[in-house]
């Protein structure tokens, strides 16, 4: 069972320490998510049931509660249920959680998103497998949620995986424009007229012309 696994789970990491703003640089367990005290887990999951907190599911029907309580693990219920258990959170709102309700994905880790909800994809298939593909990223330096995990003063940080953008296109050499003037200098009155000038009307009219 996925809440039995959590319990183990906590039995041996009780969630990471928070940056303070000042102090040692603290890093991240997770990439872009910071994992959850059990204090932590029991208030998350107590904020997000709130009727004050809880999605509008307004447009959904006056039944959308009682669907959602029927639905198997999974599906989508546009707002956080009482069996959604979150163990991580990337300080904007959204959470990981595990989602326990029966059916063949119980137990499987997915995103909650302060503004879509719980429409997002499996993350994983389990806790364990979420926290294994997670130590493997960070043994082989490979990308893990489109993030690589380096190191910083001893600290965890999760940075972009930039490996597969294009290469960045070079900026344009710099036109040189001739002008029969210093730009220090310069005088209407010291135009005159065997001075190479161009006469932008005449210019703007040619391709009109041409067009």
């Amino acid at each position: 069972m996925a809440h039995v696994h959590g319990c183990g789970f906590y039995s041996l990491h009780d969630g990471q320490e928070q940056p303070t703003g000042g102090g040692d640089l603290i890093g991240s367990l997770f990439p872009n998510f910071g994992l959850l005290g059990l204090d932590e887990l029991v208030a998350n999951h107590k904020y997000c049931r709130d009727p004050e907190t809880l999605h509008d599911t307004e447009g959904l029907g006056d039944d959308r509660i009682q669907v959602a309580r029927q639905q198997q693990a999974g599906e989508v219920a546009h707002m956080f249920l009482d069996t959604y258990l979150p163990f991580a959170e990337n300080g904007s709102g959204d959470l990981l959680y595990v989602d326990i309700r029966g059916g063949q994905q119980q137990g499987f880790v997915r995103e909650f998103g302060w503004e879509v909800a719980d429409d997002c994809d499996p993350v994983s298939a389990s806790l364990t497998d979420y926290v294994d593909s997670v130590r493997i990223s960070i043994e082989s330096g490979t990308e893990h949620s489109g993030l690589l995990p380096t190191f910083e003063e001893g600290a965890l940080i999760w940075d972009v995986d930039y490996s597969d953008s294009p290469p960045p296109v070079p900026p344009p050499k710099p036109t040189v424009i001739r002008i029969p003037f210093a730009l220090t200098t310069f005088l209407p009155s010291q135009i005159g007229p065997e001075d190479d000038l161009i006469d932008l009307d005449v210019v703007r009219q040619a391709i009109i012309d041409t067009a």
